[in-house]
């Protein structure tokens, strides 16, 4: 029974220890899903400036449905921004997140459609 008394310290504090190190990890994760969500959104609201530039009241309504759809307001997104002018070595993720979705969006966008029946007649032969 000795045995026991002296192992309930050591269980707990590696109890403690793996605790720790698991809301740690989740912390982080929550976190970067954070970042990965906030930079697409920019993403799509810096293509979309560009396509409707010449629209402001149509690019308005896109940005608000597009926050909308994630859940997120026009404030929310400038808080979220104006937390990076105190930590600016936090920015990097961020930055370069957007930086990828902006060219990855953009390539996406600049592909010509193909015609149809081209591609009807490719997975027909495809297929035979």
């Amino acid at each position: 029974m000795l045995w026991v008394k002296r192992l309930v310290p050591f269980i707990l504090m590696v109890a403690v220890v793996l605790g720790y190190f698991l809301y740690h990890d989740i912390s982080a994760k929550r976190q970067y899903q954070q970042v990965q969500r906030y930079a697409l959104v920019t993403a799509q609201v810096w293509i979309a400036t560009a396509k409707f530039r010449s629209e402001p009241e149509r690019f308005i309504a896109y940005r608000d449905s597009l926050l909308k759809v994630h859940s997120l307001s026009e404030e929310r997104m400038q808080n979220y921004l104006e937390q990076y002018k105190k930590h600016p070595e936090r920015y990097d993720l961020f930055t370069r997140l957007v930086k990828q979705y902006v060219d990855s969006l953009s390539a996406i966008k600049i592909l010509p459609l193909e015609d149809s029946t081209a591609t009807k007649a490719e997975t027909a032969r495809v297929t035979k």
